[in-house]
């Protein structure tokens, strides 16, 4: 038997448990009288095994929970012993627990739908934000690219987008270099 056949180990403890609650409903449904019914009751087990197992495990706890409360009316109710009534009391129990199986194993992909997309949506959140982090230089002159494709000045750029306002200045090695080449510049003059 392949992998995909049956559901990841860890899934067994609670589909297990979801039967033994639709036994246990369907015991404490035999000892109350007929006029009393908790066959409601199945509803959990059977969201519960469809949540966590899927339609498969979900169709599985339907047909426990129609068993059952067909047991436990048999049980309880000796007046409706038509064999006519028994089999459609059954047959409605498994069509209302289909339609649960189908609601919440729809609400289950929805919300694994929306999990991924969400989780993708933030991916690309950060990668926009990576993105938005790096500004392209020329190379060569030293220009920025902005956001529409126009190649500008530094100070340009940083103040239109940004908001910087920027002073202008000189750092000790270009001040050197300026003095050096303004003193080249006076002695090629010289000669």
């Amino acid at each position: 038997m392949s992998a995909s056949t049956f559901p990841s180990l860890p899934k067994y403890p609670a589909l297990l448990a979801c039967l033994g609650i639709i036994a246990g409903i369907c015991v404490v449904e035999c000892k109350t009288p007929d006029q009393l019914s908790i066959a409601t009751l199945y509803f959990f087990p059977v969201g519960w095994a469809t949540w966590v197992g899927g339609v498969r495990w979900g169709t599985v706890a339907a047909i426990s929970a129609s068993a059952a409360w067909g047991i436990a009316n048999y049980a309880t109710s000796p007046v409706y012993d038509h064999i006519g009534y028994r089999a459609w009391t059954i047959t409605n129990d498994l069509i209302v627990y289909g339609f649960l199986v189908g609601l919440v194993d729809r609400a289950h992909r929805s919300l694994d739908a929306q999990r991924e997309a969400t989780e993708a949506l933030q991916q690309a959140l950060v990668e926009v934000r990576t993105l938005e982090c790096l500004l392209p230089v020329c190379a060569w002159c030293k220009r920025v690219r902005d956001d529409k494709g126009y190649w500008g000045l530094i100070e340009d750029y940083l103040t239109k987008n940004r908001g910087t306002l920027l002073s202008h200045g000189i750092c000790p090695e270009c001040a050197e270099a300026s003095r050096r080449d303004a003193a080249l510049d006076k002695e090629a003059r010289q000669v």
